[in-house]
């Protein structure tokens, strides 16, 4: 979050910096040793020397689709919808919330996957100056109810298979009015048609509506197309409120603003450069997560690229899915891309596929969570075998600086690539808060456009997150070359006999067994270590455990970490519990583990 009088100084400073490593200058060498800028060397000065927009984001999409009109703005099963619709439809959305009390400043909560209502409603609260306050739809009814409260939300938009559970706690919630829409309020006919044969097929039954909700229709009636004022910019406040994810603490609302959202595309723009007006985006991630809202909605509209909006991604049929609609462009985390092409493999095995073309794929991203080693070499050949010449671009990123911070470029694609134009990154010392040299493994930290405006409700923690201006992320890494490599979450960090321990480099080897699936590492209590590693192992289908197999296992860690870092202990699982955003819940299994008595002490490993 870098302020206004700061912005040419940072600027100026990075031209400088950019021409030392160049060898244009010679010198002076500033003193700025607590920043590794190693990476400028992998850009241009003209892409260094990019101006951040300020504008909402509403105006920032309109703006730049000036000539788009008739362009496909949103694919949604049989719907097509152009630019011109879509803002229509954002203009009489607008004008439903001015009609019910809505004003600049006030957080509307929006329970929603990827349809047209979703987007609608929080591009409309964007062009009046209200905020979007995103919850996962598989929230539970208390969670629901706390965040509509902490928040002071009068109006709540929600699915409908949602609803039944804030249903049961309405009477609890200071929400005025509830908005409830189906996955069908947007498709054709026919897959309408479709849709709801399949809910009487699987006997679920209709949703009837309590004293607060109203239907979506009903909603939009209080409306019209009439033209809506579009608010200004004000650099200050924020227009998004995203969860974290919860995995390792309680979950908090992070603060995000205008800028914070259209500086990350624009960084992102500045590296992938072969998006095309017209081009489609399959918009699989959700739009309550940053990463989803941010790189698969606001990105591809923000430049005439149509979203293929998937409310339930069902990763059976995604071969279908790409071969009906032949998506350019598509974002994911990792366990969807090694489902996908399972699916496409399985098919072509047993004959249902012929032959799989993706010849038109022009960008493929994955973040999310970290990936095994031989992750992006399996994405890329197989998108090379079916006729892609697209190449997997991996990332770093959090919710507090939007989703991205760092991105694998072709120019660099090692680690987890390099901060992206506007951003910095420094590695420090996590107890000292000294500043290490490359190569140094400590707490990774972000100095953005794109860091938030803070916590909600929390300004301690936010001022204990945001020092002088760099967000400590609270994840461990190290850089070389200007490149980073991210190692570990702080808080899943292991402290054994006074030794830092990582599971992720644990994690690495169990799954180079060829019998292991994925894994998860978390400390346990030992009466005089402090803490020791304990291993959950999923094997892969068709394996079975046995003392064989664990032994194996257990040599291949001693052979290949330090002592301190071979598992105390090793649970074999059919899964490992997820969280909301189907990431391995490490919290769950410690919560698991917390329940347990105390192990007692073996011979010294």
């Amino acid at each position: 979050m870098i302020n206004d009088s700061k912005l040419n100084e940072e600027l100026l400073r990075t031209i400088y910096h950019k021409d030392l490593l160049d060898g244009k200058i010679l010198g002076p060498i500033p003193n700025y040793p607590e920043e590794a800028e190693e990476y400028l060397k992998y850009y241009t000065k003209s892409e260094l020397m990019l101006n951040m927009p300020s504008k909402t984001m509403y105006q920032y999409v309109y703006d730049n689709n000036i000539g788009n009109e008739q362009l496909i703005a949103i694919y949604y099963f049989g719907t097509r919808i152009t630019f011109k619709e879509f803002f229509n439809k954002i203009n009489h959305c607008a004008n439903a919330l001015l009609n019910n009390g809505i004003k600049i400043g006030d957080i509307v909560t929006v329970i929603m996957p990827n349809t047209p209502e979703a987007l609608y409603m929080i591009y409309a609260l964007n062009k009046i100056g209200a905020v979007a306050s995103m919850l996962h739809p598989l929230s539970s009814q208390n969670e629901m109810r706390d965040y509509i409260n902490e928040e002071e939300s009068d109006i709540v938009l929600v699915i409908d298979s949602s609803y039944e559970k804030l249903k049961n706690v309405e009477n609890q919630c200071c929400a005025k009015k509830i908005i409830v829409t189906s996955p069908e309020d947007s498709m054709d006919i026919k897959t309408k048609i479709g849709y709801k044969l399949l809910n009487i097929k699987k006997g679920e039954k209709k949703v009837h509506l309590g004293k607060k909700a109203i239907s979506w229709k009903s909603f939009m009636a209080d409306g019209n197309d009439t033209n809506v004022a579009t608010v200004c910019n004000d650099k200050n406040d924020f227009s998004i409120l995203l969860r974290t994810g919860g995995t390792t603490g309680v979950s908090k609302a992070v603060k995000l603003s205008n800028d914070n959202f259209n500086s990350m595309v624009e960084q992102l723009m500045t590296a992938i450069k072969s998006y095309n007006a017209g081009d489609k985006f399959l918009s699989i991630m959700p739009v309550f997560h940053g990463f989803g809202l941010c790189s698969s909605i606001h990105l591809p509209l923000s430049h005439g690229v149509g979203t293929i909006l998937i409310p339930k991604p069902d990763i059976k049929s995604m071969d279908k899915l790409f071969n009906e609609l032949h998506p350019n462009h598509m974002v994911g985390v990792p366990t969807l891309f090694k489902g996908f092409m399972k699916v496409v493999n399985n098919n072509i095995s047993n004959g249902k596929l012929k032959d799989f073309d993706l010849s038109y794929v022009k960008n493929i991203v994955s973040g999310g969570d970290a990936s095994e080693e031989g992750y992006v070499d399996s994405v890329n050949n197989f998108f090379k075998k079916h006729g892609s010449n697209a190449t997997l671009v991996n990332g770093y990123g959090l919710t507090e600086a939007v989703a991205g911070v760092t991105f694998s470029y072709d120019s660099c694609s090692e680690g987890c690539g390099i901060p992206m134009t506007h951003s910095k990154l420094k590695i420090v010392n996590q107890r000292t808060g000294m500043h290490l040299e490359n190569g140094q493994i400590g707490e990774i930290c972000v100095k953005s456009p794109c860091v938030m405006q803070g916590y909600y409700k929390h300004e301690d923690e936010t001022k204990n997150t945001i020092i002088d201006g760099w967000l400590h992320t609270g994840d461990i890494g190290y850089i070389t070359n200007g490149i980073l490599y991210f190692v570990q979450r702080k808080s899943n960090m292991i402290i054994s006999s006074g030794v830092n321990v990582y599971p992720s480099e644990i994690e690495k080897i169990i799954n180079m067994h060829p019998s292991v699936q994925t894994s998860a590492v978390i400390g346990i209590n030992h009466p005089y270590k402090q803490e020791v590693p304990k291993a959950f192992v999923v094997l892969k289908p068709g394996c079975i455990m046995n003392e064989g197999i664990k032994e194996e296992i257990d040599q291949l860690c001693r052979r290949n970490l330090n002592k301190y870092s071979i598992p105390y202990e090793y649970e074999f699982r059919d899964r490992l519990p997820e969280t909301l955003l189907g990431k391995i819940n490490l919290k769950a299994l410690t919560d698991e583990e917390k329940t347990r008595s105390t192990i007692k002490p073996k011979a010294a490993i």
